[in-house]
């Protein structure tokens, strides 16, 4: 945390430089003339095109999260029809935390978006009332909380303010952070054009027929005989939360889907999102109507893609409804996380630490993060054994997003790049129509249907994350971020329920809306910013995935990955649910230290791969390398995949030993393993007339959990011992 005036021991002081203690007893006279002197000095913040003032509120005290509520930052607090801005008379004089912390261009410091405010709160001394649009303000609000979606907190204190100003605040806030109707966002405001940059490139929209015609040729090319694209939907005319474009059964006619539409819930019948390469499919659907008691139509559909299985297997079909909790029902368990995450004061923040567990199992927000791993991998295990998988639930917007998401995550190793992943999110999150309108509670009218849906499969990626950290492009600090800018409403990406009400608001002449992709990073932060989303253990692991392939050089094997699903493997997301909180941030510490450790180590290693390379005069593209596969292994290995020399063999316990003392120099450098051994490389001398850098005296080469092993050329982990 930066910029509050109970750090000014770090410091030096300047003129302008204030500290309040609310509870002190001061000259207020006096008090009140100081601050007019600075807050007639103080100019109105930069707006953005389109932005514009409501109202403001002067000599406003700004308290951190967890506060005491005795020392806090004194300044104006402004509303526009975007954010609301506290604009401090004096920043922290302290220039070291500047570059510490992530900055939002569109945002700034103690500021946020008006769509990411879940509640209001009027505070009495201790106490607080929460305020709805409807509530009756008295006349006199000495405090105001605001409690975000993101579990950030901004607390407000109107003491020293004129007595209607806090009023005015809380009534401006109220009406203007939850609208009566989606054109008063202010994305229909804003009226700077925003062109697309490098971040977004290569990003899939799946708003075109082509863009499913490729994806189905990119999982795989022998499904494109069994399945079709489908312009049945072209105008919405079947189903309103549908894409235009649809992948259904090759055998199936437009009219009798048509027909079978009209038996699931919103129209919404069994459709393709994926497929592996050994045909297996999967497919999502919504249930049945409640009326409907002949099920002719699903079994119908069942058949069809039934004859779109390569051996003609029957579907298995996933009832997500069983295993996995309404939306009203997760709101429940999300409510309860964000209170423990979001406590008032000190003490009780050490009160909930004495039984943070206990009170973390009353969440039940890991049980239904392991209840989604847990289901991912059923599906996935039953796709690898070329069965087609049918995910179902009560709409087909929600959980059966959440599933199939993850699915192509554990299976497909493109959607782990971030150009891959924010694809995933087009295809299955918004052109599949989850109702982000209503999930997130962006118009007055939806709070009873908001749920953090999306932010339960954002934690489920994390926790794939944390146990294969070198298999994503991205980082825990991408998806906390993309959590922060689903909040943000000048893009267009997470505003609507389904890609109809984005089409009816591009085309309105009245209100028209100008679309902006949330995946122009730069929009939002600087390239400094934009680099830590970038996974640097990422590109190691893409070498291990090399193999020699045909003759136009290598391919790149699609290696699953399964997670383990049980509690005791599962961790808390604490960088998004935590962060706001002092007590608990580590300064220049934590992941990002981390990250930034683990670059310094990479650049070292390719710094050392170069020099290897320019010693033994070896071409990159003749080499294979080890990589890192997970947490517990460290160093590499490079080999020449040259032929194979004679070797001194001998069996020990089942495991193949090399002796490198009789190897010349040469054979060395030609020397390669297959996965099937292991050597265990003696005469340390011997290697490091090789190597330009130290090792140990024994390298044991050891095997990757692949399922496969047999498909590699080269050992993918090198574990370095003594």
């Amino acid at each position: 945390m930066k910029n509050f005036l109970d750090r000014t021991s770090d410091c030096k002081a300047t003129t302008n430089s204030f500290k309040f203690y609310v509870s002190a007893s001061q000259d207020l006279q006096e008090l009140n003339k100081s601050l007019d002197d600075v807050s007639f000095q103080k100019p109105k913040p930069k707006l953005l095109d389109g932005e514009i003032i409501i109202t403001e509120g002067n000599r406003v005290l700004y308290f951190p999260n967890v506060s005491d509520k005795t020392k806090g930052l004194s300044g104006n607090l402004y509303v526009t029809n975007f954010r609301f801005i506290f604009d401090a008379y004096e920043d922290d004089c302290s220039n070291e935390d500047v570059n510490l912390h992530q900055i939002n261009h569109l945002l700034g410091d103690h500021s946020s978006c008006l769509t990411n405010i879940s509640s209001l709160y009027q505070l009495f001394g201790e106490k607080k009332k929460k305020l709805y649009q409807d509530s009756q303000l008295t006349e006199k609000i000495r405090g105001l909380q605001v409690v975000c979606k993101n579990m950030k907190v901004f607390t407000f204190n109107f003491d020293h303010s004129p007595i209607i100003q806090g009023r005015n605040i809380a009534k401006t806030l109220l009406h203007h952070a939850f609208p009566g109707r989606h054109q008063l966002l202010f994305a229909y405001d804003y009226g700077s054009i925003l062109k697309s940059d490098k971040y977004s490139e290569g990003v899939v929209l799946f708003s075109k027929r082509s863009e499913w015609e490729n994806e189905l040729i990119r999982t795989c090319p022998m499904s494109a005989s069994s399945w079709r694209i489908s312009s049945q939907n072209q105008k919405f005319q079947m189903c309103t939360s549908f894409p235009q474009w649809l992948v259904v059964p090759y055998s199936l006619l437009d009219c009798d889907l048509v027909t079978a539409s009209q038996s699931f819930r919103g129209n919404r019948p069994p459709i393709w999102t994926w497929s592996s390469p050994n045909g297996a499919a999967l497919i999502r659907t919504a249930n049945l109507l409640p009326t409907i008691t002949d099920r002719t139509q699903e079994n119908r559909m069942l058949e069809n893609i039934r004859k779109c299985h390569p051996l003609l297997k029957g579907p298995c079909i996933k009832d997500l409804d069983r295993e996995l909790p309404s939306v009203s029902e997760l709101f429940q368990c999300y409510s309860k996380l964000r209170d423990l995450c979001i406590p008032d004061s000190h003490r009780q923040f050490k009160m909930q630490d004495t039984h943070l567990y206990s009170a973390l199992e009353n969440t039940k927000w890991l049980h239904h993060v392991s209840s989604c791993l847990r289901i991912a991998v059923e599906a996935a295990q039953e796709i690898q054994l070329g069965l087609t998988t049918v995910v179902q639930e009560s709409d087909g917007r929600d959980t059966s997003a959440l599933i199939s998401s993850l699915v192509q995550l554990i299976l497909d190793s493109h959607r782990r790049s971030i150009v891959g992943f924010q694809s995933l999110i087009q295809k299955e999150w918004v052109a599949l129509g989850h109702p982000f309108c209503k999930r997130l509670g962006l118009l007055g009218s939806n709070g009873s249907e908001q749920s953090p849906v999306f932010l339960l499969f954002l934690d489920c990626v994390w926790q794939l994350q944390n146990q294969f950290p070198s298999s994503f492009e991205f980082t825990e600090t991408y998806l906390t971020t993309l959590w922060d800018s689903v909040h943000v409403s000048i893009f267009d990406t997470f505003l609507f329920d389904c890609e109809k009400d984005r089409a009816d608001a591009t085309l309105n002449q009245s209100e028209r809306l100008q679309l902006r992709s949330t995946w122009n990073w730069n929009f939002q932060f600087s390239d400094n910013d934009v680099e830590l989303f970038f996974n640097p253990l990422y590109a190691f692991d893409e070498l291990q995935d090399l193999s020699l392939g045909d003759g136009d050089g290598p391919r790149k094997l699609n290696t699953p990955i399964f997670p383990e699903y049980g509690l005791p493997y599962l961790g808390l997301w604490t960088q998004c649910y935590f962060r706001w909180l002092p007590m608990l941030s580590i300064r220049c510490g934590g992941r990002p230290q981390i990250d930034v450790v683990h670059r310094q180590l990479m650049a070292d290693v390719q710094s050392l791969l170069s020099e290897i390379r320019r010693k033994t005069k070896m071409k990159l593209g003749d080499c294979v390398f080890g990589g890192i596969n997970n947490s517990k292994n460290i160093g590499y290995l490079i080999y020449s995949d040259a032929s194979t020399c004679n070797r001194q063999e001998s069996d020990v316990a089942g495991k193949k030993n090399y002796d490198l003392s009789k190897l010349t120099e040469v054979e060395l450098r030609n020397r390669h393993f297959t996965c099937k051994d292991i050597a265990v490389i003696k005469n340390k001398d011997c290697i490091d007339n090789f190597f330009p850098f130290t090792i140990s005296s024994t390298i044991s080469v050891g095997l990757t959990n692949s399922s496969n092993p047999s498909e590699f050329d080269a050992p993918s982990v090198c574990n370095v011992t003594d």
